[in-house]
């Protein structure tokens, strides 16, 4: 074979080496980069499964905190509204009309305690999936009337009027009596609260299809701000402006929402304000082949909705639901922060054009709490300095609006649900999301 001297090969030769060269060096330098970031994966996936085990095990801690100081409480207010009530029978001897008063008003207190630890009870048996249901058919109009009939005195202490609308002949359904007797009594619980002396609450009950009956819970308080109709259903949400000096965990609601899905049926809330607020809640009539929370256990992954536009918040709350997550949500940055300091949860979905602090800060603080938990940031601006700064602050995934909703499905799919990720590629994440 003849020798190749460096005098034979020509220019385009010589540039066509650096070239190959050049591209060699490129792929090496891929290759090794490919490596690293390989490596970075392992170790993050690694750090995010060592993670999730110490919240579920803070979680389930703090549940059996409550669970176990919550019993613990049940035997000591026992005791004090069985005493105050022998007071006030006289057993002790006749007492004078402020006396009376004062003892009153201590038993009602103690039974808004026993209430409240109820309420927390409730909540730990939903978390824990503990909470037993045993459906059977049974007359909606007749075990709606029981309820309200057992708070009339509540209202008529407040001069309002509450009445029931319910069928002339017996409408059955299938659901849990006790359960849909507790549903019934913390609505109107809930607007005999919020309604103002004087005062009305109506109480109505109709079939809506051949497969649905509803109950609606119609009062004539402040109302529910718009902004506010799709969170009062979250835990521990109060809405400031309506409930300042009303006294309450913030549950009542959240309980009727997870005990209205379990067996079966939807919730919602319809109000103007200042023209009072109506619940309606539907249950089947009939046994259902599986209810929308069969998917959505209680250790189905969590994810806050952060998005100042409501039916955006809807979207994304019946889409996530409809796919097995469990779904809160936030209208501003303040309410965000509060809701990741009051739970744990596996995912978030944030708008940077929030208002009260922009999604931008809100995702700078949560990483100053929380490294771990997955963000997918989205947006209207097509700024893309907005999207490095969030991917450079933390963010998992960036996705500007108007979004493909099976397309952000399958980004929350993939960073939400870390222990069965399907490949990247089929994930549907893109570097123009990352």
């Amino acid at each position: 074979m003849d020798r190749i001297h460096a005098h034979s090969l020509t220019q385009d030769d010589l540039e066509l080496m650096i070239t190959v060269a050049h591209q060699v060096a490129i792929g090496l330098d891929n290759a090794s980069a490919y490596e690293q970031i390989e490596d970075l994966n392992v170790g993050l996936e690694a750090k995010v499964r060592e993670r999730t085990a110490e919240l579920e095990q803070a979680d389930c801690l703090r549940s059996q905190f409550l669970s176990h100081v919550s019993h613990e409480l049940k035997t000591p207010l026992t005791s004090i509204k069985g005493f105050l009530q022998n007071l006030l029978d006289g057993l002790t001897g006749p007492l004078n009309e402020k006396q009376q008063r004062y003892l009153s008003r201590m038993l009602g207190n103690s039974d808004r305690l026993i209430r409240m630890i109820e309420a927390l009870l409730d909540r730990t048996r939903i978390q824990s999936g503990r909470l037993d249901l045993v459906p059977d058919e049974i007359d909606i109009g007749n075990c709606v009337s029981d309820a309200v009939e057992q708070l009339r005195l509540l209202a008529q202490a407040k001069q309002q009027t509450l009445e029931a609308a319910v069928p002339s002949d017996p409408l059955m359904v299938w659901a849990d009596r006790d359960r849909l007797f507790q549903i019934v009594t913390n609505l109107v619980q809930n607007a005999v609260k919020f309604t103002p002396e004087g005062g009305s609450i109506m109480v109505a009950v109709r079939q809506e299809s051949q497969t649905l009956a509803t109950v609606s819970v119609r009062d004539t308080g402040p109302g529910i701000p718009p902004e506010f109709l799709d969170q009062i259903f979250d835990p521990f949400f109060r809405v400031k402006q309506v409930r300042s000096g009303i006294k309450g965990l913030g549950l009542g609601l959240s309980i009727v929402r997870t005990l209205v899905e379990l067996q079966g049926g939807t919730i919602a809330a319809r109000s103007e304000p200042g023209l009072g607020a109506e619940l309606c809640f539907t249950i089947p009539l009939h046994p259902t082949k599986a209810s929308p929370l069969d998917h959505a256990s209680a250790d189905a992954p969590r994810i806050l909705v952060v998005d100042a536009d409501p039916d955006i918040r809807q979207l994304l709350q019946d889409r996530l639901r409809a796919k097995g997550y469990r779904v809160q949500s936030a209208v501003d940055g303040i309410r965000a922060l509060e809701a990741v300091q009051a739970e744990t949860f596996e995912g978030m979905i944030l708008d940077i054009g929030i208002p009260s602090m922009d999604g931008l800060l809100v995702l700078q603080q949560i990483r100053k709490w929380d490294q771990q938990i997955p963000i997918v940031m989205v947006t209207a601006s097509d700024s893309k300095e907005s999207a490095v700064r969030a991917i450079g602050m933390g963010a998992q995934a960036y996705m500007l609006k108007p979004f493909d909703v099976d397309e952000l499905q399958r980004v929350a799919d993939y960073w939400f649900q870390p222990f069965e990720r399907p490949p990247l590629e089929s994930a549907g994440v893109s570097s123009t999301h990352r």
